[in-house]
């Protein structure tokens, strides 16, 4: 399809916008930061602003959320976070059966939300814009990547975990690169219109539907300028080191992605071991509008038989054997 077709699509897909400003001076606007969000993701991107508010208190940013099903309790809880620190929080609401989002590649684990950081340059004006991944927690001050000067590369990215990227270039067949993770991308706006990534990327898809948005990306980049940042920005695989090192390198750290499961705000990860990182989640959650709820059940079938699992060896006959009854249900869809 043609880059202004897409375009055109996209702005149609956009069934509604929900604007809540508390910047009472815009040259005082340090950054625009985004996500891609569904109601599933709503409490870790609250969590994930909250954090980076609590830890950059002398700057104003922009939020710009992507998303659709949001619950109105939800949008009530963004609100209300705009005004607790001050900052402004733009919330698009998509029509995810629209012509141009309906057929985009997901799974269970990877919705439809994964697709929505491709379209951001359509609606933002700035020169600069960090998009980040509903898991990541900023633990330091992240202003400087702000202040960088990107004049030729289209973006800033971190080379995911080495067994990832492993992986990755060896089923893509890309020799001599280095996959990186796209839950953060400092992108050049200008330079990524330029290019007309966003419809190189849906061409990309076209040839192969069952890609998903890392894939497309990389498969991308490896033909075009980007730059590769410190993994400070976004450091995936921090609990695979020694105590020793996790303690030092939290010092170092400004963003930390907690892309593996279980996540922090789930049942299992109280039965995970993780030194020096068990609670930094909840720090922030419990300052943000969410600080009330519930820790999540297990949602897919994989961990409903690890919950089961972990109740059978703690004794709990009666709750281990519901949850084996929910993978089973869930797996083969009874």
């Amino acid at each position: 399809m043609d880059e202004f077709v897409i375009k055109h699509m996209f702005l149609q897909s956009i069934i509604e916008r929900e604007k809540f400003s508390f910047i009472e001076n815009e040259d005082n606007i340090a950054g625009h930061i985004g996500y891609g969000l569904d109601n599933n993701a709503a409490r870790m991107t609250g969590t994930s602003i909250t954090s980076i508010c609590e830890n950059n208190k002398n700057k104003k940013f922009v939020f710009h959320l992507l998303c659709n099903n949001i619950s109105e309790e939800n949008i009530h809880r963004f609100e209300r976070l705009a005004q607790q620190y001050k900052i402004d929080i733009n919330m698009y609401f998509l029509d995810i059966k629209s012509p141009l989002l309906r057929n985009l590649a997901t799974t269970s684990l990877f919705p439809l939300p994964i697709w929505y950081r491709i379209f951001f340059p359509y609606i933002l004006k700035t020169d600069i814009f960090l998009y980040l991944d509903t898991d990541i927690i900023c633990i330091a001050d992240i202003f400087n990547l702000f202040k960088m000067s990107i004049t030729n590369e289209i973006i800033g990215v971190v080379a995911d975990f080495k067994s990832v990227r492993e992986k990755a270039t060896k089923k893509l067949k890309l020799k001599n690169y280095m996959y990186f993770n796209s839950g953060f991308m400092l992108i050049n706006i200008q330079k990524w219109n330029y290019y007309n990534i966003t419809q190189n990327l849906l061409n990309i898809l076209e040839q192969n539907k069952t890609l998903l948005d890392q894939d497309v990306l990389n498969i991308l980049f490896s033909q075009k300028p980007h730059f590769y940042l410190s993994d400070i920005y976004n450091n995936i695989g921090l609990w695979c080191e020694s105590e020793e090192v996790i303690k030092n390198k939290l010092k170092e750290i400004k963003l930390i992605h907690f892309a593996n499961h279980p996540k922090p705000w789930s049942i299992l990860w109280q039965y995970e071991k993780r030194p020096y990182m068990e609670n930094i989640y909840n720090k922030y959650e419990k300052l943000s509008p969410w600080r009330e709820m519930p820790l999540e059940l297990p949602q897919n079938y994989h961990h409903k038989r690890w919950y089961a699992e972990i109740l059978r060896n703690e004794g709990k006959i009666k709750e281990s054997l519901y949850w084996y009854w929910q993978y089973i249900k869930g797996k083969y869809e009874l």
